[in-house]
């Protein structure tokens, strides 16, 4: 009978924990305006005024890069492995 595996790997389970304390100091880091660019559609903040416009859209991708540069300067890869 094979073994079934116990649960998730212990080492993956540190990993992502890192990752995660790494993002949240993070998005500690990040002006009011850079975490609501981001957290905004997570919490469906705006959902009712239609699709972004060109400027929203521009003002999430440039706070999303800020947290992941934020994020590797932890020495944590924003793709999820540590360095």
């Amino acid at each position: 009978m094979p073994e079934c595996p116990a649960g998730p790997d212990p080492a993956d389970v540190v990993e992502s924990h890192v990752v995660l304390d790494a993002v949240a100091n993070g998005l500690c880091s990040l002006s009011e305006a850079e975490r609501q660019a981001i957290l905004a559609p997570l919490v469906d903040q705006g959902a009712s005024q239609g699709p972004d416009g060109g400027q929203v859209k521009m003002r999430r991708y440039r706070a999303r890069q800020h947290l992941e540069d934020l994020v590797e300067r932890q020495g944590v890869s924003a793709r999820g492995r540590h360095r």
